[in-house]
């Protein structure tokens, strides 16, 4: 077809209105001053300040969405820099350059929440609810899932406990009252638990608990 000698001009990504130069400008003046702190605004704020500023100076203000998507274009380290500090967008973006290595299985178990991507729907009208949570212990020498838990709850102490509670204890019980014909030879007290730095991983019970069973944080 001829059609296809044209120039492809792709224009702007789906979502994404075209502003002024100066209407960028605007908005990064507004980000700097608003929602580049510490307090951490959301975008409606940030959105509120382009409005005031575009009051002021007799123009159009652009919409929420384009705001928005003017945030996620952000460079999202030095956005963590300036509203959570420097320490927590280096230990967010920096790479790691120490071997993390397992003698033995159980010499060092890592725990972290993920969002499970599906959704749970209610039983009567399969409407979706949300996505559940599942917090993961994994043993760093095996490779192997040692426990879990799964909730509807955002990640707690709670999931934790009783992700640990679950890791720790023999199998073949959770395994035989679920119809499981499967093995799952994985159970006992870690050495070493590595966690992040989520307040749900740094509270007291979790502490005294550990110190109790003598595994090192």
């Amino acid at each position: 077809m001829t059609s296809s000698l044209l120039g492809h001009n792709p224009g702007p990504a789906k979502g994404r209105q075209r502003l002024s130069e100066d209407m960028e400008a605007l908005i990064e003046t507004a980000m700097q001053d608003t929602y580049r702190k510490r307090e951490k605004p959301s975008v409606t704020a940030l959105h509120d300040r382009v409005r005031e500023l575009c009051r002021s100076r007799g123009e159009v203000a652009p919409s929420w969405k384009a705001v928005r998507a003017r945030v996620k274009l952000a460079d999202p380290r030095l956005l963590m820099r300036d509203r959570e500090g420097a320490k927590a967008a280096r230990e967010r973006f920096d790479p790691v350059v120490h071997e993390y290595r397992a003698d033995h299985a159980l010499h060092i178990v890592q725990i972290d929440h993920t969002l499970v991507d599906l959704f749970v729907v209610d039983a009567v009208h399969r409407r979706p609810l949300q996505r559940p949570w599942l917090t993961l212990a994994i043993d760093v020498a095996s490779r192997m899932v040692a426990g879990f838990y799964l909730t509807l709850e955002n990640p707690s102490s709670v999931s934790v406990a009783l992700c640990i509670q679950h890791m720790v204890m023999p199998k073949e019980p959770w395994l035989e009252a679920r119809n499981i014909q499967a093995a799952w030879p994985v159970f006992g007290l870690p050495d070493v638990i590595h966690v992040d730095n989520g307040k749900e991983f740094h509270g007291r019970a979790l502490a005294r608990g550990t110190v109790e069973h003598g595994i090192a944080p």
